[in-house]
């Protein structure tokens, strides 16, 4: 007995899976350009406060001259290496943030082909406040495990449509005004 397959239907759902990996891509493709644009705007900030810094600095050392010691520095000059210091570490971030995106898309696109139910895993949008944040980590699965001023670890176990489950690892950045500005997902 043969089984004749019509070549329609073949051809049907291969054009639907086709057109389905042309839209994830195009999203794809749109949402690292709109990080790239956001990662270009930082960057031009941090180029302008190191300036500034830079300036201020110049600016410190004509008005006190050699009233300065190296054994005393002024509390303004402090503050502004504690500044450079801050600077540097955000810059740091986010080159590592830049690396990570090239190579990871988003917790749901990475998993949900592999039969992970990552629905209710938080997926806040960049810019997203503080607060916001937490209370969609907490109306999930997921559990914060560090919680500091600019930073926030979660771990959730997801389960598998085949019965298994994996544990995974949500880490959330903020900048100084409590704005989520970078968000890596790795298995734990």
């Amino acid at each position: 007995m043969k089984c004749a397959i019509s070549p329609r239907p073949v051809a049907l759902v291969c054009a639907v899976m086709f057109a389905i990996l042309i839209i994830a891509h195009y999203q794809s493709a749109a949402k690292l350009r709109e990080n790239a644009k956001s990662l270009r705007e930082q960057r031009d900030q941090l180029s302008a406060l190191a300036e500034e810094n830079v300036r201020l600095s110049n600016m410190l050392l004509q008005i006190s001259g050699p009233k300065i010691r190296a054994s005393a520095p002024s509390a303004e000059l402090l503050r502004l290496r504690g500044k450079v210091t801050q600077l540097r570490y955000e810059a740091d971030m986010l080159r590592e943030e830049n690396r990570e995106r090239h190579h990871q898309d988003s917790i749901n696109e990475m998993y949900a082909t592999g039969g992970f139910d990552t629905n209710g895993l938080p997926d806040p949008d960049l810019g997203t406040t503080k607060g916001e944040v937490i209370s969609e980590i907490k109306n999930g699965p997921a559990t914060i495990v560090t919680e500091e001023d600019r930073f926030i670890r979660a771990e959730a176990v997801v389960a598998n449509t085949n019965g298994g489950s994996m544990a995974l690892v949500m880490k959330f950045g903020f900048d100084e005004g409590g704005r989520l500005f970078t968000r890596t997902d790795s298995e734990k």
